[in-house]
């Protein structure tokens, strides 16, 4: 297993080959999210303009994750006198299983700001991506807000003192990430009706 680390920076898997001419690489993919129980019943994905030694992840995401093997061709040019033909030999790339690191997460989804009228309502949401469980923690002006520990923060009955900063903690047992820190302003005119 090979751990790979979710986020902005690139991920590189390379294979070194040598010959003349150049050798040609095919990459292949077969996705799977446990390499404990590897499946008999799968097919190989072939993955398209690949033709180079290094497969690159701009960004790596949890989607990436599976078992990678590369196929490298040199071609030999070896001509037959009897059959004029071209002998083609392959060679086949350790197969590895890449995931993202232990804990990792990233936040999907993000919080908007919002602007609500006086007595009105508004929800702002947070999602997270991660093969670990995910918990969630809404915060208001950095003060935690007991009880609010869902994707879903609805807010009713606005007031000004609902006026304020807010922002989620997304968490796994070995990492957090914090959302956007939004703006909810609630004016003091009445609802439209």
């Amino acid at each position: 297993v090979v751990y790979a680390k979710v986020g902005p920076d690139p991920v590189t898997i390379q294979v070194q080959a040598s010959g003349i001419p150049s050798p040609r690489y095919e990459w292949f993919y077969r996705p799977n999210d446990d390499p404990a129980s590897p499946s008999d019943d799968f097919t190989w994905i072939p993955l398209s303009a690949t033709q180079d030694n290094v497969l690159y992840f701009d960004p790596f995401t949890f989607s990436d994750s599976g078992y990678y093997y590369c196929r490298i061709q040199h071609n030999l040019c070896v001509v037959a006198e009897v059959t004029k033909g071209k002998l083609d030999d392959w060679t086949t790339s350790r197969k590895i299983f890449l995931r993202p690191e232990r804990g990792s997460l990233v936040i999907t989804k993000q919080p908007a700001p919002a602007e609500c009228s006086f007595g009105g309502s508004v929800v702002f949401e947070c999602e997270g991506e991660s093969f670990e469980l995910l918990t969630y923690q809404w915060f208001k002006d950095d003060d935690k807000l007991i009880g609010e520990d869902k994707q879903l923060l609805k807010l009713s009955n606005l007031t000004l003192e609902n006026t304020g900063n807010y922002h989620c903690v997304v968490s796994t047992g070995a990492m957090r990430e914090k959302s956007y820190v939004v703006r909810l302003s609630v004016n003091t005119s009445s609802p439209i009706s």
